[in-house]
C-alpha cells in the first residue's frame, strides 16, 4: 500500500475529524497521479471546485501535467475540470515582481509543449484542449518566476523551479513574441514531434513559427508549417531584412534552403538576388550536395572560379564525375585556390578516400608536398590501431611520385611528418 493510501485510511478513519481539503494538497496529488483519491474527496466534498490553483498559478490539471500523468489528466476532465482553464496567478508576493497586476497562467495544453511528450498533448486535445489558445509573453515569463521562487515549501517548485525543459526565465517577451500559443513553445524547445502533432490538429501558424522552424533545421516541420499555412506570401516574408531562404543560409541550414527552393513556384532567380544564390551555391559546394549545386547553375547562377577545388574537397565520387562534365579539360587546371590549395590537395582531404584515387587517375604524374601532408593527417588521424587500406595506398602512391618530383615541388618542412611515418604503412 502507497505512503498516501496510508495516510489517507489513517485521516479519513470515523474517530478522526477529516482535515479541510487545501490547493497545496489536490496539487500534491494531481502531481504524484493519485487519480483515485479525487473521487474520495470529491465524495466527502461535493461542492469542491477543481478549477482552481495556488499562488503561483498551479492547478491540479498543470499538477498533473509536471508530473507527466496522463491517467490523472483524463480523470480530472472526466470530473469536470476545464481543459482550458488559465488560472489567475498574483506575482506581488514576489519583491522583484512587486507592482505587477494579476496575470493568467498558461493552461493544461502549453505547459505540455513545453515537453517532448506527444502522448500527453494529443490526450489534452482529446480532451477537448484548445490547440490556439494563447497567453502573452509577460504571463509566461511571471508564471516561471513564481515556479521558481521560493522553491523550499512546494515539491513541485523543488523540481521543476529550475528546469531545463522550460522557456528560460524571461526568454518568452524576447525570443518568442508576444503572444504565446502550444505551437510556439513546442517550436521554441525544439520539439518538432509535438509541433508536428499540433500542426495536424489545426493550430494557428505564424511567421515566427516557420522561422524557428528553419533555425531548428527540421525540413519536416518547416514543409507542415508552409502546407497549413494560408497565407500564400509566408515564403516571401522578410523577418530581420532576411527572407525564409536568406535565414535559412545565414544558419547554414541546406536541406531546407533546398526544399524553400523547391517550393517556389518560379525560377529561382526570379525571386532572389545574385548574392543570395551565390552564398547558397557556395554553401551547397562546401556541404557536397550536388544536386542543390546543379540545380542553381541550370538556373543560371554562375559558379565560383574556385569552385572546384570545393568539389574535390567535399563531393562524393559519383558526385565529383558528374561535375566534371562542366570542366571537361581538368588535367590541364595546375592552379590554387583561394586558400592556397591544389586540386590533388584537395581531394587528399575528401573523407572519401575514392575521390583521392580518382584525383591521382586524373592527375597521373602531379605531385606536391600539401597533397602529402593532407594524404598523411587523413590517414593516421582518429586512433592509432584503426587501419585504412585506401588511405595506406594514397600516401604510398604520394610517397612514390616524390622520389621523381622536381624540387620546385618539394617543400621539406611540410613533409617531415609524413616522411616520418612512412615506416608505419
Amino acid at each position: 500500500m502507497q505512503m498516501w493510501e496510508l495516510l489517507w485510511k489513517f485521516v479519513s478513519a470515523k474517530r478522526f475529524s477529516r482535515p479541510p481539503v487545501t490547493i497545496d494538497t489536490l496539487i500534491i496529488t494531481a502531481y504524484y497521479g493519485y487519480a483515485e483519491t479525487f473521487e474520495r474527496v470529491l465524495d466527502d466534498n461535493p461542492h469542491l471546485n477543481l478549477n482552481q490553483a495556488n499562488q503561483r498559478g498551479v492547478s491540479p490539471l498543470l499538477a498533473a501535467v509536471l508530473g507527466g500523468q496522463e491517467g490523472t489528466c483524463r480523470r480530472l476532465v472526466e470530473l469536470g475540470v476545464d481543459p482550458n482553464f488559465t488560472p489567475c496567478f498574483n506575482p506581488n508576493r514576489l519583491s522583484s515582481y512587486s507592482g505587477v497586476e494579476a496575470l493568467r497562467a498558461p493552461s493544461a495544453l502549453q505547459l505540455a509543449s513545453c515537453f517532448p511528450s506527444t502522448s500527453l498533448v494529443k490526450l489534452l486535445i482529446e480532451l477537448g484542449a484548445d490547440v490556439s489558445q494563447a497567453c502573452d509573453a509577460k504571463s509566461m515569463d511571471m508564471f516561471l518566476a513564481c515556479m521558481a521562487y521560493d522553491r523550499g515549501d512546494c515539491p513541485l517548485c523543488v523540481k521543476y523551479g529550475t528546469s531545463p525543459t522550460y522557456p528560460h526565465q524571461g526568454a518568452c517577451a524576447t525570443s518568442i513574441g508576444t503572444e504565446i500559443t502550444p505551437l510556439i513553445l513546442a517550436i521554441h524547445q525544439g520539439n518538432c514531434d509535438v509541433a508536428r502533432l499540433l500542426i495536424r490538429a489545426v493550430a494557428r501558424v505564424s511567421y515566427n513559427d516557420l522561422f524557428k522552424a528553419i533555425e531548428l533545421g527540421d525540413c519536416t516541420l518547416v514543409e507542415a508549417i508552409l502546407a497549413d499555412s494560408r497565407d500564400h506570401t509566408m515564403l516571401n516574408h522578410v523577418h530581420n531584412d532576411q527572407t525564409p531562404l536568406q535565414f535559412a543560409l545565414m544558419h547554414k541550414r541546406l536541406p531546407v534552403c533546398k526544399l524553400l527552393l523547391d517550393l517556389e513556384p518560379l525560377a529561382w532567380h526570379q525571386k532572389h538576388d545574385e548574392q543570395t544564390l551565390s552564398r547558397l551555391l557556395r554553401l551547397a559546394l562546401k556541404g557536397g550536395d550536388a544536386s542543390v549545386v546543379q540545380a542553381l547553375v541550370l538556373q543560371g547562377v554562375q559558379l565560383p572560379h574556385d569552385w572546384l577545388f570545393d568539389a574535390f574537397r567535399f563531393y562524393k565520387k559519383g558526385d565529383l564525375l558528374l561535375a566534371l562534365q562542366y570542366t571537361p579539360n581538368v588535367e590541364y587546371l595546375h592552379g590554387r585556390s583561394s586558400e592556397g590549395r591544389t586540386l590533388l590537395e584537395s581531394a587528399m582531404l575528401n573523407h572519401d578516400p575514392e575521390v583521392g584515387g580518382l584525383a591521382l587517375e586524373i592527375f597521373p604524374d602531379r605531385y606536391d608536398s600539401g597533397a602529402l601532408l593532407a594524404a598523411c593527417c587523413k590517414r593516421f588521424q582518429g586512433m592509432p590501431f584503426v587501419v585504412s587500406q585506401p588511405r595506406n595506398e594514397l600516401l604510398k602512391e604520394l610517397l612514390k611520385r616524390r622520389k621523381g618530383a622536381s624540387a620546385v615541388h618539394l617543400e621539406p618542412i611540410l613533409e617531415n611528418g609524413a616522411i616520418a611515418r612512412k615506416n608505419e604503412l
